[in-house]
C-alpha cells in the first residue's frame, strides 16, 4: 500500500475522519500526519501533501483555511466547481469543503424545514451552487487523486468500482385487502362519492394492486440483483397506514420477502425523535422474521441530526439508507459512496454506515412532476455521473408504485428500464 505524508499543524478528529474517507476509503492509500516541517521536507517519501497556509516545494499544496482549528457550525467554507485547476494548484481548502458537505454540518442548528420537519433541498449549499445533481465530493476526490498521480508520476486508482443498489420501501402490504371493516367502509364511501368505480372493482379483484412482491422479486432475480426491502412495522397513525404485525397476512408477506432478500426496518413517521417508539417497532419486526435487524430507512425520509442517527445507533442499527432528498434527484451529502456518519456535536466518527440514495419513484412523479421518459433521462444522467466516479447508484421504489388507477401507469416499465440501465 502506498503511503501519503500530510504536513499539517491541525490536530483534529474531523481532519482524521476526512482523510480516512478521502485517502483510505476512496484511494486505498495509507496516510500519516507530520507536524515537523523539516522532517516533512527531508522525507524521501514519494507522495506528499502540504496542508498549510504556505506551500512547500515538491508537494501538492492544499491551502489551510483554519476551518478545523476554529470550527463553527455556522461557518460555510469556500468552494469552487473544480478543486484542482489546470496548473495542478488546489485553489481552496477542499478538505474543509468535503467535510462540511459530507457530514451535513449545514443541517445542524436553526434552519428552515418543511411541514414534516425535514431539511429542505433548497436550503443546501449544493442547491444554491447548482451542484445538487452532481457528486461534487466524488469529483473533488478524483481531482485530488489525478493531481497526486500526475505530480508524483505514480498510478493511483479508485479503490471502488461502480455498483448499483436497488431498494424497495414497503409502506403498505395491501391497498384494500384484510383491512379493518371501519377503514374499508370509509374508504369505499369516498370512492363512491367521487365516482371511482374502477377502484371499487379493484377491491374485489383476485390480486390486490399493492401485492406486487412476487413480481418485484422475479424482476430482480432476472437481473441477478439483490435488493434491500424496508418494511413499515408501526402502530397505525395519520402517516403510517400499516397492518398489525400479528396479522397472518403481514407475517406471511414479510417472511416471503425475507426468504429471498434482506429486510430492514422502515421506522414510522413519529419515531424520528423517539427512541422508545423505534425500539418498539424494531422488536416487532424482528419477532416477525425471527432475525436481528441492522438496516434502516426512515418513513417519509424524516430524520433530524444528530438525534435520529444517535437513536439508530442505540438500537443496534449499523446501516442507514435515508441520505437523500425527497423533492429532487441528486446528492444530499455530495457523494454516492458509502461512508460512516460523523457526529458533529460529539466530534467523533460513529459506527453507523450511511448508504446515500439519489432517486426515488415518488420524487420523480410527485415532486418533480416528470413523465416516464423524462424520469428515465433524469435517472440516466445521475447513473452516468456515478459511473464516471466509481460510486454507488441507489434507487428507492415502492411496491405500491405500479397501480395505474393511482397514476402509475407505465411506471413498471420505467422501473425495469432503470434497473436494466443501472446494472453494472
Amino acid at each position: 500500500m502506498k503511503v501519503l505524508e500530510i504536513y499539517t499543524r491541525v490536530g483534529s478528529n474531523k481532519l482524521e475522519y476526512l482523510c480516512d474517507f478521502v485517502f483510505t476509503k476512496c484511494m486505498g492509500l495509507k496516510y500519516i500526519f507530520l507536524s515537523d516541517l523539516d522532517e516533512f521536507r527531508n522525507s524521501k517519501n514519494r507522495l506528499k501533501i502540504c496542508y498549510s497556509e504556505r506551500s512547500v516545494d515538491g508537494t501538492l499544496h492544499i491551502p489551510e483555511s483554519g476551518y478545523f482549528r476554529n470550527f463553527e457550525i455556522e461557518r460555510e467554507p469556500d468552494t469552487a466547481r473544480h478543486a484542482v485547476q489546470e496548473n495542478g494548484e488546489v485553489e481552496f481548502d477542499v478538505f474543509a469543503a468535503i467535510f462540511y458537505i459530507l457530514t451535513r454540518v449545514e443541517e445542524y442548528g436553526t434552519i428552515e424545514r418543511d411541514v414534516h420537519d425535514r431539511f429542505k433541498a433548497d436550503q443546501s449549499l449544493l442547491f444554491r451552487k447548482g451542484w445538487i445533481q452532481y457528486p461534487i465530493v466524488d469529483y473533488w476526490i478524483n481531482e485530488l487523486r489525478d493531481a497526486l498521480s500526475e505530480q508524483f508520476n505514480c498510478e493511483i486508482k479508485n479503490k471502488d468500482e461502480y455498483r448499483f443498489l436497488s431498494t424497495v420501501d414497503v409502506d403498505h402490504i395491501y391497498a384494500y385487502r384484510k383491512k379493518p371493516p371501519g377503514i374499508v367502509l370509509g374508504s369505499m364511501l369516498k370512492d363512491i362519492v367521487s365516482f371511482q368505480w374502477g377502484r371499487i372493482m379493484d377491491r374485489f379483484g383476485a390480486q390486490d394492486p399493492y401485492d406486487t412482491f412476487e413480481e418485484i422479486i422475479d424482476i430482480h432475480q432476472s437481473f441477478y440483483m439483490n435488493p434491500v426491502f424496508f418494511v413499515l412495522c408501526a402502530d397505525r397513525g395519520p402517516f403510517d397506514k400499516t397492518f398489525d404485525h400479528r396479522h397472518p397476512d403481514y407475517i406471511e408477506k414479510v417472511n416471503y420477502i425475507n426468504k429471498y432478500y434482506s429486510v430492514g426496518i422502515h421506522p414510522s413517521y413519529a419515531s424520528a425523535l423517539s427512541t422508545n417508539m423505534l425500539q418498539h417497532e424494531k422488536m416487532k419486526l424482528e419477532s416477525v422474521i425471527n432475525e436481528e435487524i441492522d438496516r434502516s430507512r426512515q418513513h417519509y425520509l424524516k430524520f433530524k441530526l444528530p438525534e435520529s442517527f444517535r437513536n439508530l445507533i442505540d438500537m443496534g442499527i449499523g446501516k442507514e439508507y435515508s441520505m437523500g432528498f425527497h423533492e429532487t434527484v441528486g446528492f444530499r451529502a455530495g457523494t454516492s459512496r458509502i461512508h460512516y456518519w460523523y457526529d458533529i456535536e460529539a466530534d467523533a466518527c460513529t459506527r453507523l454506515k450511511i448508504y446515500p440514495f439519489q432517486a426515488m419513484d415518488i420524487t420523480l412523479k410527485k415532486y418533480m412532476n416528470l413523465d416516464t421518459d423524462t424520469a428515465f433521462e433524469a435517472c440516466k444522467l445521475i447513473i452516468d455521473r456515478i459511473r464516471d466516479v466509481g460510486g454507488v447508484f441507489s434507487l428507492i421504489w415502492h411496491n405500491s408504485s405500479f397501480y395505474s388507477r393511482e397514476g402509475w401507469q407505465d411506471w413498471k416499465e420505467l422501473y425495469i428500464r432503470i434497473l436494466k440501465y443501472a446494472k453494472p
